[in-house]
């Protein structure tokens, strides 16, 4: 890989035994610990990442905070917020290294968008210069299309909008 570069999305996952699955997951995967995911960057040359907050832990933030910690300043986190966040809690997590929030609301895994959290966490990073990941259905997005525009920071489409190729991209 060309020096600099970066993994955009990954996930750290487990090991279960420190860092639990939520009890109300829609899937179980297997374990991805943080020194798999920096041997698998190391080999291929990969400096930088974003860890990109699994819904498998729920609203527990805890395995992306601590890879973050961990990288030596090399990961960055997108974390998983809910209605109790508050801009103090988000300003530390900033200090930990998170610069963007997931909102997984792809019915896959069983999630929905609630407008009011949505905006509640707008307001609490407002002021941080944080990104919001996106995570839904790709038939979604027509009628997603003005709401995603409107947004006042920058938005990221997780897993490219979820499209499903056989169809293109207007069916």
């Amino acid at each position: 890989m060309p020096a600099g570069s970066w993994d955009t999305h990954f996930h750290v996952l487990g090991p279960q035994n420190r860092f639990p699955f939520a009890a109300n997951r829609k899937y179980t995967p297997p374990d991805a610990s943080f020194e798999a995911c920096r041997s698998f960057h190391q080999a291929l040359g990969i400096e930088r990442g974003f860890v990109v907050h699994a819904n498998t832990h729920g609203f527990d933030n805890t395995v992306d905070l601590d890879a973050t910690a961990r990288s030596e300043g090399q990961y960055l986190a997108v974390v998983r917020l809910d209605g109790t966040a508050t801009p103090e809690s988000c300003r530390a997590l900033h200090r930990a290294g998170a610069r963007g929030v997931r909102f997984a609301f792809n019915p896959q895994h069983g999630g929905t968008l609630d407008r009011a959290v949505f905006d509640h966490v707008l307001h609490c990073i407002g002021d941080l210069g944080w990104f919001v990941e996106l995570h839904f259905a790709g038939s979604a997005l027509p009628e997603l299309e003005s709401w995603i525009a409107s947004i006042p920071i920058p938005v990221v489409i997780d897993h490219f909008g979820r499209i499903d190729p056989r169809h293109g991209l207007y069916d």
